[in-house]
Parts: C-alpha cells; sequence; structure tokens
C-alpha cells in the first residue's frame, strides 16, 4: 500500500496542464466531499471524482458501491484485484476549511496497515515546493492531481492506538478509531486536519497548502475487507 502510494504521488506531477472538475467549498465554507448530491449510483463517476490503479486499471464492479439513502450517500469499498484509490478532487485552502467529518464502518479490518483507509493530499506547504502560481498544475487522463503531503486516516488494531499519528512512513499514518470490537457499527468522527498538518510537518508554511484531494486507498485482496463511508464534509 505504501509503495502504491508512492507511486502515484509521482505519477500525479505531470509537466502539461488542463482545467478539470475540482469540487469547491460552499459561500457557508463547507465542502461535502461525500453526500447525495455529490456521488449518485449509475455506471459513472461524477466527473470531479477520479480513479487510480495499478496494472490494467479494472478492479471489478463489486469493488466500489454506490447508495443513496434518504439522510445521504454511503458508499461501500471492497479490496479487489489491483490496488487503487478513489478520490475527489477538492479547491480549498486547509485554514480555511481545516476540519473534517464523516462516519464510516469498518469490517475485516487489519489493523494498523488497515486496507482501506481514509487519504488527505495536500499541496503547497512544503518548504521545497514552487509557488502556487508558478508551478504547473497538471493532469494526465485519469491520474490524481499533484501533491506534495498527504495524510493515511486509518482504523487500528486496538481501541487504544486512537490519536496516535506516525510519521516513519512517506505518508503519515493517523488513528482516528479502532479496535475489533468497534467494526461493523457505524462511528462518527472530527478531526482538525490542520493541527494534524501541523504536528506531521512542523517546519511546513502552512498557509499556503491546499486540500487537493480527499479520497480512499484501496489495498489489492479478494474482497475479504469492506468498509463503508458516509457524510465526509471538511468545513471551518
Amino acid at each position: 500500500m505504501k509503495a502504491f502510494l508512492a507511486h502515484i504521488a509521482v505519477l500525479a506531477f505531470v509537466l502539461f496542464g488542463c482545467v478539470v472538475p475540482q469540487a469547491e467549498v460552499s459561500p457557508e465554507g463547507t465542502l461535502e466531499v461525500l453526500s447525495a448530491a455529490s456521488l449518485v449510483p449509475g455506471p459513472k463517476l461524477p466527473s470531479d471524482w477520479v480513479v487510480d490503479t495499478e496494472g490494467d486499471g479494472v478492479i471489478g464492479r463489486e469493488a466500489i458501491d454506490i447508495e443513496n439513502r434518504v439522510n445521504g450517500a454511503i458508499l461501500t469499498l471492497r479490496t479487489a484485484r489491483q490496488r487503487f484509490v478513489l478520490a475527489r478532487r477538492t479547491k480549498a485552502t486547509l485554514l480555511a476549511t481545516p476540519y473534517m467529518g464523516w462516519s464510516w464502518r469498518m469490517t475485516a479490518s487489519t489493523g494498523h496497515e488497515s486496507d482501506i483507509r481514509i487519504i488527505v493530499a495536500f499541496h503547497g506547504g512544503k518548504p521545497e515546493s514552487r509557488s502556487w502560481g508558478g508551478e504547473p498544475l497538471a493532469y494526465l487522463g485519469l491520474t490524481l492531481p499533484p501533491f506534495d503531503r498527504a495524510i493515511a486516516i486509518l482504523w487500528g488494531r486496538s481501541a487504544l492506538e486512537r490519536g496516535s499519528l506516525s510519521t516513519s512512513a512517506a505518508i503519515p499514518e493517523y488513528v482516528a478509531r479502532g479496535g475489533v470490537e468497534h467494526e461493523d457499527t457505524w462511528w462518527s468522527d472530527n478531526l482538525d486536519l490542520a493541527a494534524l498538518y501541523r504536528k506531521a510537518w512542523p517546519d511546513d508554511r502552512i498557509e499556503r497548502a491546499r486540500i487537493m484531494f480527499v479520497g480512499f486507498a484501496v489495498a489489492e485482496g479478494a474482497g475479504e475487507a469492506r468498509a463503508s463511508f458516509g457524510d465526509i464534509v471538511v468545513y471551518r
């Protein structure tokens, strides 16, 4: 999983640009990443969503399931025959929308190296990065937007891991909740993304950081790991 995400990060920096759809923050200061309006059932994803995979790009219909209910959209992901990332391109400044809320239900998780995780990617805060206006932000086909920082939000093996942050990997890993005793139940969580960013990269220029996408990284597998998500929003 870590190697795949690093590979995706490299692919994202393509040296030509074009305009692509991005979800934008509302005048009220919120961006509903996952809702009944943003992700609807059907054969095609909305234009501001993207799937990035390894290999031939075929992951199977059973890997992504979208269900709209009265109170919102439910996205269920299953491990597939190759790794993939499902993400929504976003246009948001981190300090303007520093918080994220979501609900989730994990099934058959594999502990700290969870097979299905939330990914939030940023660009602009890293000191070595070129300025937002000076660097050509580009997209090629279905590759992800360019990013220079990302955080993986995991379901841990134990409930005692909750709140822990590991920065030893290329993409820091934050355990938002955990424990097999808490699986197969819906939970709602909130996170101070800006505080977590500062903790992971204290020397960055956080005022320049933008949220490039919010999504999910799914490991290779036979479908034994499954997770459902709903009501994902970034807000101020």
